[in-house]
C-alpha cells in the first residue's frame, strides 16, 4: 500500500467507489463495471465488522484502494500457481504473474482514464504492400 496513488484522478475507476459511499445501499453499475459498487459495499460491510469504518470520502477511497490491492495480489497468485501447474518451473510461474501485474514494462504505458479502455501507445500500422502496378 505504500506505492498506491494519492493523484485520485489518475487512475480509472478509482472515484467510482464514491458513489457506494453516498448511496450507502447496494446497487449495480449499468457499464463494464457491473459489479464493482457489489464488491465495495460488501468489502466495507467486512471491515465495519472488525471496527473499521471511513469516515470521509478520502478514507472510503483509501480503504477501497486496499480491496483493489488484496484483489490484485490474489489474482497475481492465482495466475503464478496455474503457470506453475502448466509450465511445471517456479521461474515460468513468477515471470507470468509479473509480466500481468507488471504490464507497463512489458507493453508501454496503461491506459489513462482519457483513453476509455483504448491502449495509450498507438502502435503505427504497416504500410500496404507495393505491387508491381503501383
Amino acid at each position: 500500500m505504500a506505492l498506491r496513488s494519492h493523484v485520485y484522478t489518475d487512475v480509472d475507476g478509482a472515484v467510482r467507489c464514491l458513489e457506494v459511499f453516498h448511496r450507502q445501499e447496494l446497487f449495480f453499475h449499468a457499464n463494464n463495471h457491473l459489479l464493482y459498487p457489489v464488491d465495495v459495499f460488501a468489502w466495507h460491510r467486512l471491515l465495519s465488522l472488525f471496527g473499521v469504518k471511513a469516515t470521509s470520502p478520502f478514507e472510503y477511497l483509501a480503504l477501497t484502494q486496499i480491496m483493489n490491492a488484496v484483489a490484485a495480489a490474489g489474482c497475481a497468485a492465482v495466475l503464478y500457481r496455474l503457470a506453475l501447474l502448466a509450465m511445471g518451473s517456479p521461474g515460468a510461474g513468477l515471470m507470468a504473474a509479473v509480466m500481468w501485474r507488471f504490464p507497463a514494462p512489458f507493453c508501454g504505458t496503461p491506459p489513462t482514464p482519457q483513453s476509455h479502455g483504448r491502449p495509450a501507445l498507438e502502435l503505427p500500422r504497416p504500410a500496404a504492400p507495393r505491387t508491381a502496378l503501383s
